[in-house]
């Protein structure tokens, strides 16, 4: 695979990611806003919303090590260096 193709797979990764964690957080609105909702299915929607937290750890993570932040400040090329994102980042010694 070309460096080419694999930024192409990484983004395309990326926004299915999005979408996962997205359609994740909105299904746990609707759990919180339904009355019938028990404190179990609250506790799964915990559970399942910090495995996504996990997963977008790692990924924005290894992406911003691949894929260095670009000199420009456009970083529409490299989502994963919006400042929405900082947050995920994994330091050394964390």
């Amino acid at each position: 695979m070309t460096p080419t193709e694999k930024l192409v797979r990484c983004k395309q990764i990326w926004r299915e990611t999005m979408e996962h964690k997205a359609k994740g957080e909105s299904l746990v609105l609707e759990l919180m806003r339904h009355p019938d909702t028990t404190p179990e299915q609250l506790q799964d929607c915990r559970r399942v919303m910090l495995n996504i937290e996990d997963m977008m750890r790692g990924a924005v993570t290894s992406l911003r090590r691949a894929y260095p932040k670009p000199k420009s400040v456009f970083f529409l090329q490299h989502p994963w260096w919006a400042d929405a994102y900082n947050r995920y980042e994994v330091k050394h010694g964390d």
